[in-house]
């Protein structure tokens, strides 16, 4: 019954935008006995009779697992097969078997649940995410947090009233103890809890009802005594890096010069180097160039967006589409000079920002050509030819990835280019050819048509917008690109370029009907993607091989074969993206530190900054057709938008895929002006395993263009929209 109640105020809790992982387990605790009106009185009486290291871990025994057990009621309800349930049991199974075994590290109960983790990927489910999240959530964060406080309240002050031992933790014994703890008490009690209790189930089959049990949930945390509520705020459960930072250096790092080098400050790399050092590790960042940041922000993300945004602006002018809503001008002329400018300010701006919070968050940066000459050693190459040896306990290589080049194509990058050098032409094109209508292709592309060049994109595939795009999305999208002058042709290989004079001349041939034809340009364009950087990094050296696309092979942990080696980012499996290598950089080095490790790529994000942009997250409709899953579909065009007319910005459309079976949100897609924006919520979503109904239920402001995302979500759910 206590479990019944913990539940419900964690509906409570949620309701009320709160996780509830991030709540204290006191607080659940004290609020959960004020709701369940006596229930369990002797259990919990008992709790407060006992010390404060006893308390705690009589707490977990009591509330953690039937918590658990009730969450995993909720999902099988949304669940009809059951999977959820049995990746529950096949987890809890495995986190038994590691307890009767030595942990990598003694005392880090985390490390074990990383371990089962990897077992459940590679045993059961590879994209499976529901149990590892309830375990890292409810376990894992709420035993280091805890850790942390049965250390400052239970320990041995010295004449400092500092603590006399420097670090506890709980050993592989106390968990088996909580375990077996939990197992007597409920052996029997759970089943017959959940029979007698379909009050929860109730709630969240229901879900229209849920609301209104989650407002009396509310209600009865407010209700909660002074004491507890003085005891709660005793232990606040917070966020793994929060709990690894406050933690002596002394205890988490020891021998070594250096405990962390970095080769690469991409978005991967300086965020790594700027999380190591605020988890206490002595941390060096490697970076080749002359300004941190990598591609993204010195020849990629940043530039091309400052230069789609201005050229938009300028197209906007040029076209009309000012004059039509009331604004007039004489004298509209382009200042490419003043335009690449701006550019330029943007990435000197932020790149000169990374090394700010490298000094703020004492990093320190080390000009040079990085490469492995050990598995815990880097020499540096300056660039006067000198080197310089940087003994570390760990290495994290983040070197991204470079152009790829097309066969018997010399890039000169004036006028054969690669996107760097079509960031930075000193003139407008009069025919500009792109070979490749991915998305750097349509993205440059589009820059150099709205500011007077003839641009047509040669693909070999049959659509734009490159692999993983929904096809019906990449209609749409070739549809609104044609509109405004690009030319496209698909299902065309480029066989040569060749100089005649001040032109280039581009043969082609039809992959399907080989039909060959010959297209001339001033400049030309190679975007056919990109290739993970590896070469001269030393691999060799320490024995890492790489797979068949020149990618570093690692773990769920993103350590190398060689164990004080780690990659993320472009040179790993994955998309090729700055904020997928963000992420990967974060989570490696709490990873490293001892926390949790999960990243579930399924909730990338992928946007073309183009307009209107295109953003998705999630299955695209040809994957479900091809997993076999049966899907429902939700449309809403922006069309029919108040806020996009209102902006006179009506291209585009949200498509929602959502589950037949359970409802729960499977992918969505966006093409739209403010697409990239609004995808992060559909992320949020799938990472949480929203359902569309939810979704649906979620009040948004009016008006605005999120209400598109939302009116998709009640179409994929009830069938219909509203207002379309």
């Amino acid at each position: 019954m206590l479990a019944t109640s913990l539940f419900r105020v964690s509906l409570a809790l949620k309701g009320n935008g709160a996780s509830s992982s991030r709540q204290s387990l006191a607080t659940l605790y004290a609020s959960a006995r004020n709701y369940s009106s006596g229930e369990n009185e002797k259990d919990l009486e008992a709790i407060e009779r006992k010390s404060e290291l006893e308390r705690i871990r009589a707490a977990q025994s009591i509330v953690i697992k039937p918590y658990l057990v009730e969450c995993l009621e909720y999902w099988k309800i949304r669940d009809n097969d059951g999977v959820m349930h049995h990746h529950f049991d096949c987890y809890e199974k495995h986190l038994e078997d590691l307890t009767k075994q030595p942990a990598e590290e003694p005392g880090k109960v985390n490390l074990i649940i990383t371990k089962a983790d990897d077992v459940i990927r590679k045993e059961e489910q590879p994209d499976f995410n529901i149990t590892g999240y309830l375990w890292r959530c409810l376990l894992n964060w709420n035993w280091e947090n805890l850790n942390r406080k049965v250390k400052d309240k239970a320990m041995p002050k010295d004449s400092n009233n500092n603590n006399a031992s420097v670090e506890y933790e709980y050993d592989n014994r106390d968990l088996e103890m909580m375990l077996e703890a939990s197992k007597k008490k409920h052996s029997g009690a759970d089943q017959q809890t959940m029979d007698k209790n379909r009050s929860v189930k109730e709630v969240m089959a229901a879900r229209p009802s849920q609301v209104t049990q989650a407002r009396e949930s509310k209600a009865a945390v407010m209700r909660a005594d002074e004491a507890n509520t003085k005891q709660a705020k005793q232990v606040i459960v917070t966020k793994p890096n929060e709990v690894v930072a406050k933690r002596p250096k002394q205890a988490i790092w020891q021998g070594g010069d250096t405990d962390l080098v970095v080769i690469g400050s991409g978005p991967g790399g300086y965020v790594a180097s700027i999380k190591a050092a605020q988890l206490g590790m002595k941390t060096v960042c490697v970076e080749k160039n002359e300004t941190l940041g990598g591609t993204c922000l010195n020849v990629g993300c940043i530039p091309s967006k400052a230069l789609l945004n201005n050229s938009h602006l300028y197209h906007m002018a040029h076209d009309k589409d000012l004059e039509a809503r009331g604004i007039e001008f004489d004298g509209l002329r382009l200042n490419l000079d003043k335009m690449m400018e701006v550019k330029r300010n943007a990435v000197k701006a932020l790149t000169g920002g990374i090394a700010h919070l490298f000094k703020k968050n004492t990093v320190t940066h080390v000009p040079g050509f990085g490469r492995i000459s050990g598995p815990n050693e880097v020499t540096v190459t300056k660039s006067d030819g000198s080197e310089e040896k940087i003994p570390t306990k760990n290495i994290l290589l983040a070197t991204g990835s470079e152009v790829t080049p097309f066969p018997g194509i010399d890039i000169d990058e004036k006028t054969v280019v690669s996107s760097t050098g079509a960031l930075s032409l000193d003139k407008v094109p009069e025919k500009l050819i792109v070979i490749g209508a991915g998305v750097i292709g349509v993205e440059l592309g589009s820059v150099w048509k709205r500011l007077g060049s003839e641009v047509t994109c040669v693909e070999f595939l049959g659509h734009v917008g490159g692999l993983g795009i929904d096809m019906e999305v990449a209609k749409n999208f070739q549809r609104s690109l044609t509109k405004q002058g690009i030319k496209f042709k698909l299902n065309t290989k480029v066989m040569s370029a060749s100089r005649d004079g001040s032109n280039i001349k581009v043969a082609t041939e039809g992959a399907k009907d080989g039909k060959k034809a010959d297209l001339d340009c001033d400049v030309l364009l190679v975007c056919i993607g990109r290739r993970p950087f590896t070469e001269k990094l030393g691999l060799d050296s320490v024995g890492l091989q790489l797979d068949n696309r020149g990618r570093v092979q690692v773990n769920s942990r993103f350590q190398t074969t060689v164990p004080s080696i780690y990659a993320i980012g472009d040179v790993i499996q994955g998309p090729m993206l700055a904020h997928k290598a963000e992420d990967e950089g974060i989570i490696c080095v709490e990873g490293m530190a001892g926390g949790a490790v999960h990243i579930d790529y399924n909730c990338v994000p992928s946007v073309i900054y183009t307009h209107p942009e295109v953003a998705w997250v999630g299955k695209t409709e040809e994957q479900l057709k091809e997993e076999g899953v049966e899907y429902n579909v939700g449309i809403f065009p922006m069309l029919a938008n108040s806020r996009a007319k209102c902006n006179n910005d009506t291209d585009g459309l949200v498509k929602i895929l959502g589950d037949k079976k359970t409802d729960r949100l499977l992918g969505a897609h966006i093409i739209g002006s403010v697409a990239g924006e609004l995808i992060n919520e559909a992320a949020l979503a799938l990472e949480y395993g929203a359902s569309c109904e939810d979704i649906a239920r979620v009040c948004h402001a009016h008006p605005t263009v999120s209400e598109a995302f939302r009116e998709a979500n009640i179409a994929a759910s009830f069938g219909k929209p509203i207002n379309f």
